[in-house]
């Protein structure tokens, strides 16, 4: 028995309250709706929070791309607003990121 169930049910024993047996089915059912609504909670929460762990792995994998590839194109000896052009970045980006490197 769950435990808002048998709390509702405690309680109700304890004030001495008679009740039908069709009141006591829609205690239950109220009980089983409010714990389905939990754990509904619960399994978005974890949805949600798996979702956000994938965006910021991706972000982190678009930005170290991002460095390997200035990495590169300095090596060949380009300038960084040649790099910022052709990456389609900001100046003031590829030298935060080549300050990582």
């Amino acid at each position: 028995m769950p435990k808002e169930e048998k709390h509702s049910l405690d309680k109700l024993k304890k004030n001495k309250i008679v009740i039908s047996k069709d009141a006591l089915l829609d205690i239950k059912s109220v009980c089983k709706v409010k714990l389905s609504e939990v754990e509904g909670e619960k399994y978005m929460q974890a949805w949600e929070e798996k979702y956000y762990e994938r965006e910021e792995g991706r972000e982190e994998g678009f930005r170290e791309g991002l460095k390997l590839l200035i990495h590169k194109e300095l090596a060949k000896g380009k300038t960084v607003e040649v790099i910022a052009d052709e990456l389609e970045e900001s100046v003031a980006r590829i030298e935060e990121l080549m300050k990582e490197l």
